[in-house]
Order: structure tokens, then C-alpha cells, then sequence
């Protein structure tokens, strides 16, 4: 897992369309699926395998389909 807190460079996308802030709806990757595959996998939307208590998110439940980073700025 990538993930060790806040400092983390990668993250769970969280979608708010709902008030589960426990266990909100957020970004997954297919478990089976790779980025060369074609057709190319398709994401979906999943409850955080992790948990929050409102003010602390556990990283240590958080599965790797599911952290996402970005890359800013010009590419090399």
C-alpha cells in the first residue's frame, strides 16, 4: 500500500454525492484490470474500504485501487 497519511502522494477520490462520511463512495480501479488492456478497464464507484471517524482516516484499510495521485506540470 502507498498510502502513509496525509504526507501521502497518493489519495482516495472521494465522490459527495451522499452524507456517508464514514465510509463515503470513492474512485476504484478493477482488481483485475490493467492499464494496457484493451478495451481499457473501466472505474466504478465504490464505498472506502477504509474508515474515518469524522476527523481521521485509517490508511491502513485502504486498498491500492482505490488511492489515486497526479503528476503537475510540463512532461519531460
Amino acid at each position: 500500500m502507498n498510502a502513509a497519511g496525509w504526507g501521502s502522494k497518493y489519495v482516495p477520490v472521494i465522490n459527495g454525492s451522499d452524507t456517508n462520511f464514514s465510509q463515503p463512495y470513492v474512485l476504484d480501479y478493477p482488481h483485475n484490470g490493467f492499464p494496457t488492456d484493451k478495451p481499457r478497464p473501466q472505474l466504478y464507484v465504490d464505498n472506502l474500504t477504509g474508515f474515518s471517524n469524522g476527523s481521521f482516516l485509517n490508511w491502513s484499510g485502504i486498498i491500492d485501487t482505490q488511492e489515486w495521485g497526479a503528476d503537475f506540470g510540463a512532461l519531460p
